[in-house]
Protein backbone atom coordinates (compact mmCIF):
# COMPACT_ATOMS: atom_id res chain seq x y z
CA UNK A 1 0.00 0.00 0.00
CA UNK A 2 1.53 3.23 -0.95
CA UNK A 3 2.71 5.67 2.09
CA UNK A 4 0.24 8.23 3.06
CA UNK A 5 1.47 11.89 3.48
CA UNK A 6 -0.68 12.82 5.55
CA UNK A 7 0.20 15.81 8.85
CA UNK A 8 0.49 14.45 11.53
CA UNK A 9 -1.38 16.46 14.61
CA UNK A 10 1.18 17.59 17.27
CA UNK A 11 1.05 15.79 20.24
CA UNK A 12 -0.54 18.24 22.40
CA UNK A 13 -3.70 17.99 20.56
CA UNK A 14 -3.95 14.36 20.66
CA UNK A 15 -6.24 13.12 23.82
CA UNK A 16 -4.29 11.74 26.80
CA UNK A 17 -6.72 8.62 26.32
CA UNK A 18 -6.55 8.13 22.86
CA UNK A 19 -2.90 8.02 22.65
CA UNK A 20 -2.70 5.81 25.63
CA UNK A 21 -5.03 3.22 24.28
CA UNK A 22 -3.19 3.86 20.75
CA UNK A 23 0.45 2.76 22.88
CA UNK A 24 -1.24 0.14 24.41
CA UNK A 25 -2.64 -1.39 21.60
CA UNK A 26 0.05 -1.15 19.43
CA UNK A 27 2.62 -3.11 22.11
CA UNK A 28 0.43 -5.43 22.71
CA UNK A 29 -0.34 -6.04 19.19
CA UNK A 30 2.14 -4.97 17.40
CA UNK A 31 5.67 -5.51 19.56
CA UNK A 32 4.72 -8.23 21.68
CA UNK A 33 2.91 -10.42 20.16
CA UNK A 34 5.60 -10.37 17.06
CA UNK A 35 7.89 -11.64 19.85
CA UNK A 36 5.86 -14.62 21.22
CA UNK A 37 4.86 -15.88 18.09
CA UNK A 38 8.28 -15.80 16.70
CA UNK A 39 9.73 -18.04 20.12
CA UNK A 40 6.66 -20.29 20.17
CA UNK A 41 7.38 -21.19 16.57
CA UNK A 42 10.27 -22.51 17.56
CA UNK A 43 8.92 -24.98 19.81
CA UNK A 44 7.55 -28.43 20.12
CA UNK A 45 4.02 -29.60 22.72
CA UNK A 46 6.71 -31.17 24.86
CA UNK A 47 8.72 -28.11 25.21
CA UNK A 48 5.24 -26.15 26.07
CA UNK A 49 3.89 -28.51 28.71
CA UNK A 50 7.17 -29.33 30.10
CA UNK A 51 6.19 -31.21 33.50
CA UNK A 52 9.37 -30.43 35.30
CA UNK A 53 8.79 -27.06 34.73
CA UNK A 54 6.55 -25.55 37.14
CA UNK A 55 6.03 -22.53 35.09
CA UNK A 56 5.49 -24.01 31.74
CA UNK A 57 5.53 -21.80 29.01
CA UNK A 58 2.18 -22.94 27.35
CA UNK A 59 0.40 -22.63 30.91
CA UNK A 60 2.15 -18.51 30.35
CA UNK A 61 0.52 -17.92 27.66
CA UNK A 62 -2.57 -18.60 28.35
CA UNK A 63 -2.75 -16.95 31.62
CA UNK A 64 -1.79 -13.77 29.51
CA UNK A 65 -4.74 -14.52 27.10
CA UNK A 66 -6.98 -14.83 30.51
CA UNK A 67 -6.04 -11.29 31.25
CA UNK A 68 -6.03 -10.00 27.70
CA UNK A 69 -9.85 -11.41 28.13
CA UNK A 70 -10.37 -9.66 30.84
CA UNK A 71 -9.49 -6.19 29.75
CA UNK A 72 -11.53 -6.58 26.49
CA UNK A 73 -14.69 -7.46 28.35
CA UNK A 74 -13.65 -4.02 30.19
CA UNK A 75 -13.36 -1.76 27.23
CA UNK A 76 -16.67 -3.51 25.16
CA UNK A 77 -18.71 -3.38 27.99
CA UNK A 78 -17.76 -1.96 31.02
CA UNK A 79 -17.12 -5.15 33.29
CA UNK A 80 -14.75 -4.44 35.96
CA UNK A 81 -15.15 -8.04 37.19
CA UNK A 82 -11.42 -9.69 36.88
CA UNK A 83 -10.89 -13.04 37.15
CA UNK A 84 -8.10 -14.29 39.84
CA UNK A 85 -5.15 -13.93 37.19
CA UNK A 86 -2.42 -15.34 39.62
CA UNK A 87 -4.63 -19.13 39.98
CA UNK A 88 -5.10 -19.18 36.16
CA UNK A 89 -2.61 -20.88 34.85
CA UNK A 90 -3.95 -23.78 32.55
CA UNK A 91 -1.92 -26.84 31.58
CA UNK A 92 -3.93 -28.07 28.17
CA UNK A 93 -1.20 -29.91 26.19
CA UNK A 94 -2.60 -28.14 23.22
CA UNK A 95 -0.15 -28.01 20.02
CA UNK A 96 1.83 -25.30 19.67
CA UNK A 97 0.10 -24.05 16.42
CA UNK A 98 -3.11 -24.08 18.47
CA UNK A 99 -1.83 -22.32 20.91
CA UNK A 100 -0.58 -19.38 18.79
CA UNK A 101 -4.01 -19.33 17.10
CA UNK A 102 -5.59 -19.00 20.16
CA UNK A 103 -3.39 -16.00 21.30
CA UNK A 104 -3.56 -14.04 18.29
CA UNK A 105 -7.50 -14.25 17.98
CA UNK A 106 -7.47 -13.05 21.68
CA UNK A 107 -4.86 -10.37 20.61
CA UNK A 108 -6.98 -9.19 17.38
CA UNK A 109 -10.62 -8.84 19.86
CA UNK A 110 -8.44 -6.96 22.12
CA UNK A 111 -7.67 -4.84 19.17
CA UNK A 112 -10.99 -4.50 17.77
CA UNK A 113 -12.04 -3.47 21.22
CA UNK A 114 -9.41 -0.60 21.69
CA UNK A 115 -10.37 0.87 18.38
CA UNK A 116 -14.09 0.79 19.31
CA UNK A 117 -13.19 2.82 22.31
CA UNK A 118 -11.27 5.30 19.80
CA UNK A 119 -13.31 5.87 17.78
CA UNK A 120 -15.97 6.50 20.15
CA UNK A 121 -13.84 8.63 22.00
CA UNK A 122 -14.81 7.02 25.13
CA UNK A 123 -13.54 8.88 28.18
CA UNK A 124 -11.27 6.29 30.66
CA UNK A 125 -12.57 6.54 34.37
CA UNK A 126 -9.39 5.35 36.93
CA UNK A 127 -9.77 2.08 36.82
CA UNK A 128 -10.05 1.62 33.31
CA UNK A 129 -6.64 3.25 32.73
CA UNK A 130 -4.88 1.62 36.14
CA UNK A 131 -5.80 -2.14 34.47
CA UNK A 132 -5.09 -1.22 30.80
CA UNK A 133 -1.81 0.09 32.27
CA UNK A 134 -1.21 -3.48 34.38
CA UNK A 135 -1.90 -5.17 31.47
CA UNK A 136 0.71 -3.89 29.37
CA UNK A 137 3.48 -4.30 32.40
CA UNK A 138 2.19 -7.56 32.83
CA UNK A 139 1.93 -8.47 29.14
CA UNK A 140 5.70 -7.52 28.59
CA UNK A 141 7.21 -8.90 31.98
CA UNK A 142 5.39 -12.65 30.72
CA UNK A 143 6.76 -12.07 27.13
CA UNK A 144 10.19 -11.32 28.34
CA UNK A 145 9.60 -14.61 30.17
CA UNK A 146 8.24 -16.93 27.84
CA UNK A 147 11.10 -15.72 25.10
CA UNK A 148 13.99 -16.34 27.94
CA UNK A 149 12.31 -19.92 28.79
CA UNK A 150 12.20 -20.51 24.89
CA UNK A 151 15.51 -19.78 24.31
CA UNK A 152 17.36 -21.49 26.93
CA UNK A 153 16.03 -24.42 26.16
CA UNK A 154 16.20 -24.04 22.30
CA UNK A 155 19.67 -22.09 22.32
CA UNK A 156 17.98 -20.22 19.59
CA UNK A 157 18.85 -16.53 19.43
CA UNK A 158 15.61 -14.06 18.60
CA UNK A 159 16.77 -11.06 16.81
CA UNK A 160 13.92 -8.51 16.87
CA UNK A 161 15.51 -5.48 16.51
CA UNK A 162 17.22 -6.64 13.33
CA UNK A 163 13.70 -7.58 12.22
CA UNK A 164 11.67 -4.29 13.15
CA UNK A 165 10.39 -5.07 16.20
CA UNK A 166 11.67 -1.87 18.09
CA UNK A 167 10.97 1.48 19.61
CA UNK A 168 11.42 3.64 16.60
CA UNK A 169 8.66 1.20 14.71
CA UNK A 170 6.10 1.31 17.71
CA UNK A 171 6.85 5.47 17.89
CA UNK A 172 6.34 5.40 14.06
CA UNK A 173 2.90 3.56 14.09
CA UNK A 174 1.56 5.43 17.11
CA UNK A 175 1.97 8.48 15.04
CA UNK A 176 0.50 6.55 12.73
CA UNK A 177 -2.67 6.10 14.41
CA UNK A 178 -3.32 9.61 15.41
CA UNK A 179 -4.38 10.25 11.76
CA UNK A 180 -7.12 7.81 12.30
CA UNK A 181 -10.13 10.29 13.28
CA UNK A 182 -13.47 9.56 14.02
CA UNK A 183 -15.69 11.77 11.69
CA UNK A 184 -14.21 13.34 8.44
CA UNK A 185 -16.11 15.61 6.59
CA UNK A 186 -13.81 14.86 3.72
CA UNK A 187 -15.43 11.74 3.15
CA UNK A 188 -18.35 13.11 1.90
CA UNK A 189 -16.61 14.58 -0.85
CA UNK A 190 -14.62 10.97 -1.57
CA UNK A 191 -18.57 9.40 -1.74
CA UNK A 192 -19.32 12.28 -4.29
CA UNK A 193 -16.53 12.02 -6.55
CA UNK A 194 -16.33 8.56 -6.56
CA UNK A 195 -20.18 8.47 -7.26
CA UNK A 196 -19.79 10.74 -9.62
CA UNK A 197 -16.84 9.42 -11.72
CA UNK A 198 -19.35 5.91 -11.57
CA UNK A 199 -22.36 7.48 -12.76
CA UNK A 200 -20.78 9.55 -15.37
CA UNK A 201 -19.61 6.06 -17.40
CA UNK A 202 -22.58 3.57 -16.36
CA UNK A 203 -25.58 6.41 -16.27
CA UNK A 204 -28.86 4.46 -14.72
CA UNK A 205 -27.62 0.90 -15.19
CA UNK A 206 -26.58 0.37 -11.81
CA UNK A 207 -27.63 1.64 -8.59
CA UNK A 208 -24.39 2.62 -6.35
CA UNK A 209 -25.73 2.94 -2.98
CA UNK A 210 -24.91 3.07 -0.10
CA UNK A 211 -20.60 4.31 -0.90
CA UNK A 212 -18.59 3.49 2.63
CA UNK A 213 -15.88 5.15 3.08
CA UNK A 214 -13.10 5.09 6.24
CA UNK A 215 -9.86 4.75 7.21
CA UNK A 216 -7.91 1.79 7.85
CA UNK A 217 -4.09 0.48 8.85
CA UNK A 218 -2.16 -1.78 6.36
CA UNK A 219 -1.21 -4.21 8.82
CA UNK A 220 0.18 -6.78 6.59
CA UNK A 221 0.88 -5.93 3.26
CA UNK A 222 3.84 -3.40 1.65
CA UNK A 223 2.49 -0.42 3.38
CA UNK A 224 4.04 -1.47 6.85
CA UNK A 225 1.49 0.07 8.63
CA UNK A 226 0.66 3.10 6.63
CA UNK A 227 -3.13 4.72 6.53
CA UNK A 228 -5.36 4.23 3.38
CA UNK A 229 -8.71 4.97 2.59
CA UNK A 230 -11.33 1.73 1.79
CA UNK A 231 -14.02 2.77 -0.21
CA UNK A 232 -16.84 -0.13 -0.19
CA UNK A 233 -19.07 0.28 -3.52
CA UNK A 234 -22.27 -1.28 -3.09
CA UNK A 235 -23.61 -2.09 -6.29
CA UNK A 236 -27.15 -2.80 -8.04
CA UNK A 237 -27.19 -4.53 -11.41
CA UNK A 238 -25.59 -6.99 -13.78
CA UNK A 239 -22.26 -8.12 -12.46
CA UNK A 240 -21.48 -8.97 -15.85
CA UNK A 241 -21.82 -5.26 -17.04
CA UNK A 242 -19.70 -3.97 -14.59
CA UNK A 243 -17.18 -3.55 -16.79
CA UNK A 244 -13.52 -4.29 -15.21
CA UNK A 245 -11.83 -2.83 -17.50
CA UNK A 246 -12.95 0.39 -16.71
CA UNK A 247 -13.31 -0.24 -12.72
CA UNK A 248 -9.62 -0.83 -12.60
CA UNK A 249 -8.88 2.55 -13.77
CA UNK A 250 -10.71 4.27 -10.36
CA UNK A 251 -8.00 4.71 -8.66
CA UNK A 252 -5.85 6.61 -11.01
CA UNK A 253 -8.83 8.56 -12.49
CA UNK A 254 -10.03 9.87 -9.02
CA UNK A 255 -6.69 10.66 -6.97
CA UNK A 256 -6.19 13.89 -8.37
CA UNK A 257 -9.62 14.70 -7.18
CA UNK A 258 -9.30 13.36 -3.81
CA UNK A 259 -6.44 15.24 -3.56
CA UNK A 260 -7.46 18.78 -4.75
CA UNK A 261 -10.07 17.62 -1.64
CA UNK A 262 -6.90 17.46 0.99
CA UNK A 263 -7.61 13.65 0.99
CA UNK A 264 -4.17 12.10 0.89
CA UNK A 265 -4.69 8.29 1.17
CA UNK A 266 -4.44 5.98 -0.70
CA UNK A 267 -7.77 4.64 -2.01
CA UNK A 268 -8.64 1.15 -2.28
CA UNK A 269 -11.87 0.57 -3.74
CA UNK A 270 -13.89 -2.55 -3.92
CA UNK A 271 -17.24 -3.34 -5.67
CA UNK A 272 -19.93 -6.01 -3.43
CA UNK A 273 -23.40 -6.89 -4.80
CA UNK A 274 -25.77 -5.72 -2.72
CA UNK A 275 -27.61 -9.30 -1.95
CA UNK A 276 -23.63 -10.32 -0.82
CA UNK A 277 -23.54 -7.00 1.04
CA UNK A 278 -26.69 -7.19 2.99
CA UNK A 279 -25.06 -11.10 3.97
CA UNK A 280 -21.91 -9.53 5.16
CA UNK A 281 -23.15 -6.70 6.74
CA UNK A 282 -23.91 -7.69 10.36
CA UNK A 283 -20.90 -9.01 11.35
CA UNK A 284 -19.42 -5.71 9.58
CA UNK A 285 -21.05 -3.79 11.74
CA UNK A 286 -20.14 -5.33 14.39
CA UNK A 287 -16.28 -5.11 12.94
CA UNK A 288 -17.10 -1.39 11.96
CA UNK A 289 -19.71 0.59 14.82
CA UNK A 290 -18.08 3.59 14.33
CA UNK A 291 -18.60 4.29 10.00
CA UNK A 292 -21.60 5.91 9.07
CA UNK A 293 -23.98 3.87 6.78
CA UNK A 294 -26.03 6.66 5.25
CA UNK A 295 -27.20 6.09 1.37
CA UNK A 296 -26.58 8.45 -1.49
Amino acid sequence: MPASSGSIPPAAETPIADLLLSVVERRICDHYLPKLRAALDCVDAGTLWDESDPNAVGAIVLHMAAHLRGVTRLLLSGDTTSEPLEEMFPVTGQRPEDLVSELTATVREFRAAVRECRQRQSLLDDVTVQRILHLMEHFAYHTGQVVYAIRAKTGREFRFVQTGIDEATQRRLVEQDRLIVTKDERFDKVKEIVREDLEGHFGTLFAFDPIVVHQAVDEFGDGDGEVYLRILIIFDGDQDRLDPGWTSGLIPRIRPKLFAVGVEEYPAPSFIKRTEWQSMLPKWRRLHPEVPLETG
